[in-house]
């Protein structure tokens, strides 16, 4: 409706978008290229939203808040969409933001439950090579818990129990503990296996296997012992690629770590594809859907926000390659390991602001951020959609 200070309700209609079901209107107005249409949503006198039937979807409400304070969405873990409205003159937006998923894939839950399941039978002490998974809060639990994180098997007493992180590690550590009787369970995600077959199989046939990967990443070193020292050649840069020296006569193929940008890495490999026009590549691409939904998500999400919150440890790949996403896009993206970390600045001014987290992440983590937020906007809006990674279930290896 219309008064003297301009427009006072919402219409919520079921406009798709993106596929995804979900839309927001305001009447009268156009949202990009969507006409909105009034759907029986009106301010009461108490200054709360009124809704008639089929306004919105049954999980999404909205309470006018304080003018002058911008309505917040944090998408956690599917599609979100998040309405404001206009009171008294105070304009805000309508904030519509989608995201696909974010927080633990099932790689790392798996990983995580092993420890959890080798704590409770075995107690302590227990052994980890390498972090079980790149999160500072993850370790530290574990730490608290008595699980001792090492680098190297020689930490472990002989006979000594060990899990192999998230990961993966090369034959020769196979060996090592075999050699000195540990106990070892095996953690490694399913997809860096996938990853370590391949290269084994690049061997066999004698083909020159460029790995394309950060040097000294825990992933790459490990998949790196799977190929023949000889036929082994790792890139990280265009100009590694400029400089890369191959033999002609010689099979060739390319393998890459399974967290890098899925842009990124997409250069890289049009580089090398153009310099040797008959490498190979996987029959499938070796970066795992969840890097691929979470950087999906992210750059969705910057379309539609002001700025880009990233929940994620300065020392995961993963999690740095989300905020690189939400950059190249333009907007302004920040990296916290920990709501301690947020600065409320970030914020001043935006209306529209995406959070997303690495694969390696804690959902609390996430939820802390949330509940900061929301204490200097109690009013803002919070919009959860069901993981489009739901199903997804990793086997956990026998403890």
């Amino acid at each position: 409706g219309l008064d003297q200070h301009g427009p006072r309700c919402l219409g919520i209609g079921g406009i798709a978008h993106g596929g995804h079901g979900l839309a927001t209107a305001i009447g009268g107005q156009v949202v990009g290229n969507v006409q909105l249409q009034m759907t029986g949503a009106a301010l009461g006198k108490e200054g709360h939203l009124r809704l008639g039937a089929g306004a919105m979807p049954q999980h999404v409400a909205h309470q006018a808040q304080p003018a002058g304070l911008p309505s917040l969405a944090f998408p956690l873990l599917g599609p979100q969409v998040v309405v404001n409205r206009q009171i008294a003159g105070v304009e805000d937006q309508v904030v519509d933001h989608l995201a696909h998923t974010q927080g633990f894939c099932a790689g790392v839950a798996s990983a995580i439950e092993v420890v959890k399941r080798a704590l409770e039978k075995y107690g302590t002490p227990l052994y980890v090579r390498h972090h079980i998974v790149h999160n500072t809060a993850v370790i530290k639990d574990f730490e608290e818990q008595g699980v001792v994180f090492i680098e190297e098997l020689t930490e472990v007493p002989e006979g000594g129990r060990v899990i192999f992180s998230a990961h993966g590690v090369s034959p020769s550590i196979y060996d090592e503990a075999k050699k000195r009787e540990l106990i070892y369970i095996d953690a490694t995600c399913p997809l860096v296996t996938k990853v370590h077959r391949e290269a084994t199989n690049f061997t066999k046939k004698e083909v020159q296997t460029v790995l394309i990967g950060h040097r000294g990443h825990q992933e790459l070193v490990g998949t790196s012992g799977y190929v023949d020292p000889g036929l082994l050649y790792v890139v990280e840069t265009e100009d590694d690629i400029d400089r890369l020296e191959l033999d002609p006569f010689k099979p060739t193929g390319y393998l890459t770590q399974t967290t890098l940008s899925v842009t990124d890495t997409a250069v890289l490999i049009e580089k090398l594809k153009d310099k040797f026009p008959g490498i190979m590549g996987p029959p499938k691409s070796d970066i795992c859907f969840a890097t691929q939904n979470r950087q999906d998500a992210v750059t969705e999400l910057s379309q539609h926000c002001d700025v880009i919150i990233i929940c994620g440890s300065g020392h995961s790949s993963n999690s740095n390659r989300l905020k690189e996403t939400a950059e190249k896009t333009g907007n302004a993206s920040y990296l916290i390991d920990s709501v301690a970390e947020f600065d409320l600045n970030w914020i001043v001014g935006k209306s529209r602001v995406g959070i997303s987290s690495g694969a390696s992440v804690p959902e609390y983590i996430v939820q802390d951020l949330v509940n900061k937020i929301l204490e200097v906007y109690p009013d803002s809006q919070v919009f959860r959609e069901e993981s489009v990674e739901k199903d997804i279930r990793f086997a956990v290896p026998k403890v």
